[in-house]
């Protein structure tokens, strides 16, 4: 049995980082100072999310991440932007729950230098759409993850079923980024160096 958070925490980041590091790269395009930046940001989470919110199920012992879906359809409208849709929704074929839990608090920690970069808009209207993000500075489910995973048997099986689900929920949030650049007319800016 795995029982010690480290091991599964670090081996949960070293078999998912290939994917962690797509889904990155790709959202760090967006420019959140910018209207059209934000509202594509935004987008992405959403669609995301509502497929996300699909396969999230309790599991023994384990809080379930809030999926601000409210906040993000708040802000896009404070942005004039409309809620997008799947062209076609990818599928999740493993959805173990602590997989995709881990993706979802982990976001939190992203969440802190995202929210850092959106507060220096200087765009009012871009200022106006920041529940989101600013709900996103709340590390309380991951610090609650870890506490929990800390506390699970997990067996070497079990292990691999939350790998390939995190793996899937990063896939979930790589195709939704390619799904709203498609969408947007606008350029997103190359990724900063």
């Amino acid at each position: 049995m795995m029982d010690i958070v480290d091991t599964v925490r670090q081996d949960l980041r070293l078999r998912t980082a290939d994917h962690h590091a797509r889904v990155d790269e790709l959202i760090s395009r967006h420019d959140l100072t910018r209207p059209e930046g934000l509202a594509a940001f935004l987008a992405i989470n959403h669609l995301a999310y509502t497929t996300v919110e699909r396969h999230l199920r309790p599991h023994g012992g384990f809080t379930l991440p809030h999926l601000p879906l409210e906040e993000i359809e708040a802000d896009l409208a404070s942005l004039g932007a409309r809620i997008l849709t799947w062209q076609a929704e990818p599928s999740m074929e493993a959805a173990h729950p602590v997989g995709i839990i881990y993706v979802i608090a982990g976001s939190r920690l992203g969440g802190t230098v995202l929210h850092k970069r959106w507060q220096q808009a200087d765009d009012s209207n871009v200022r106006l759409a920041g529940r989101f993000l600013s709900q996103m500075t709340d590390r309380s489910c991951w610090t609650d993850f870890l506490v929990q995973v800390s506390n699970a048997q997990i067996s070497q099986s079990e292990f691999i079923d939350i790998v390939e689900s995190a793996k899937g929920c990063f896939s979930i949030f790589e195709a939704a980024c390619q799904d709203v650049t498609r969408k947007f007319a606008y350029d997103p800016p190359q990724p900063r160096n």
